[in-house]
């Protein structure tokens, strides 16, 4: 058999089925194409199992196929078939779906497949089902034990599709030995043949609510308001890097709290910051972000035109010293609530900033808080699985590197409960459940490279 074929013939069907972005009901449509490969083959003896994500008005599903071996060491390839969506590849939208159509209006010279999902992640799914296949034609006795592909939901969004997956027996009945995540990788080092990765990085959604006292636009000597506080909070915290695999705080969002048009200043801001780091430590986080916040008022505080009226104003508001600022911790019996129906459909991060907002006083300060979702990361492995991998990697000519950079629902699939995440769920306002689905194996990320990965020029 040829696997490459296989495995190419795969990721073109993969990428016709437009499945982004997440949520809609192209998930489910790619889950159904890779069903029906997998039950269209001879002599595959591929046990299949299917699980609704609960309550989904798209009816997605997770997908998984269990090449069942021998032996009781068991390893699982994970991915997802949900992508980003095709807007921005502006004229050559059309094509988005069609790698043949693309490469053609754009060729990039042999060995490339374009369109949306041909890297993140539909070729790693194509791969890994090729895998099995072709461990399908070694005698069940020679196997070992069982290989199996997860195809998941949601990855893209909020990792519903991966979260959904705690209890169900088919995959956490098994004692795996490895998750092999099939997702992208970075470009390889000159003389390797591809990278590989122990360990994956974390992942935190960081809220900062502030506020200030009211006060009109026609007299802002009165100090500052909650967006310059915010604007220059976000030039400071934006700065640090909390890894050297990760890059610095990115802002998700950033608004005041008016409901409509006043004339008064903003005096309630609030700002959520996408936050990387290998180790992850919320505690950390909170920390650096509390300075932040604090050197970002005195910075406001300071007259910008002496002698003015403005600018004494703003020096009487500075002595007056920082707002408090406080991070948010629940309570040893605080049941957190948003008065919200069950069946209320609104985003966790809304959902954490009401709770916020239903708690702290209206006084002058800030709120540091965590919202869903949370990546706990996964430090690389010294287990005899994780030294097996690593020897596969240079028997093949890989490079091996301890943190994959990206993030990736490889994160879930470790510990469900360590310090780090009780630590976060402590400071989230709102019931989040542990974050991993509490699979005892080495993770690691085994993928294709390429180009472009949330890009137009994906390849």
């Amino acid at each position: 058999m040829n696997t490459g074929k296989l495995a190419e013939f795969l990721t073109r069907a993969l990428v016709a089925v437009e499945s982004g972005p997440s949520p809609c009901t192209g998930e489910a449509r790619a889950a159904d194409t890779l069903e029906r490969w997998a039950r269209a083959l001879q002599g595959a003896p591929l046990r299949i199992h299917s699980r609704k994500l609960a309550r989904d008005a798209c009816g997605r599903r997770n997908l998984l196929l269990v090449l069942p071996g021998s032996g009781p060491r068991h390893v699982l390839f994970a991915g997802h078939l949900d992508t980003v969506g095709t807007e921005d590849l502006g004229p050559l939208r059309p094509m988005a779906l069609r790698p043949g159509a693309l490469e053609r209006a754009r060729p990039l010279g042999p060995g490339w497949m374009q369109g949306r999902g041909t890297l993140d992640m539909k070729s790693g799914i194509g791969a890994a089902a090729a895998a099995l296949l072709d461990l399908a034609e070694i005698p069940r006795r020679a196997r070992g034990g069982d290989v199996a592909l997860l195809a998941t939901a949601d990855e893209e969004n909020l990792s519903a599709g991966a979260q959904s997956c705690k209890g169900w027996a088919p995959l956490t009945g098994r004692s795996w030995d490895a998750v092999l995540s099939t997702d992208f990788t970075g470009p390889p080092p000159r003389g390797s043949a591809g990278l590989a990765y122990m360990g994956t990085v974390g992942k935190a959604l960081v809220g900062l609510l502030l506020r200030t006292s009211p006060a009109h636009a026609g007299a802002p000597d009165r100090g500052p308001d909650a967006a310059r506080w915010a604007a220059e909070t976000i030039r400071l915290f934006t700065r640090r890097e909390f890894s050297a695999f990760t890059p610095a705080p990115a802002v998700l969002r950033a608004r005041d709290l008016k409901g409509g048009y006043d004339t008064q200043l903003p005096h309630g801001f609030v700002v959520f910051f996408n936050v990387l780091g290998y180790p992850l430590e919320p505690s950390r986080v909170a920390a650096s972000l509390c300075a932040d916040v604090a050197s970002a008022w005195r910075e406001c505080g300071r007259p910008a035109s002496p002698g003015t009226l403005a600018s004494r104003g703003t020096r009487q508001r500075a002595a007056a010293g920082v707002p408090p600022v406080a991070v948010w911790r629940r309570g040893p019996s605080a049941a957190p609530s948003t008065g919200r129906s069950p069946g209320h459909s609104i985003e966790p991060w809304d959902l954490a900033l009401e709770a916020v907002l239903a708690s702290s006083p209206p006084s002058p300060g800030a709120t540091i808080f965590f919202a869903p979702p949370y990546y706990a990361s996964r430090a690389a492995e010294r287990t005899p699985a994780a030294r097996a991998l690593r020897a596969v990697a240079r028997r093949e000519g890989l490079s091996m590197e301890d943190c994959y950079p990206y993030i990736s629902d490889l994160s879930l699939f470790g510990a469900a409960d360590d310090a780090r995440s009780r630590e976060w769920r402590a400071r989230c306002p709102i019931a989040a459940p542990p974050s991993g689905i509490g699979l005892k194996a080495c993770l690691a990320t085994f993928g294709p490279w390429g180009r472009g990965a949330h890009q137009p020029d994906e390849a």
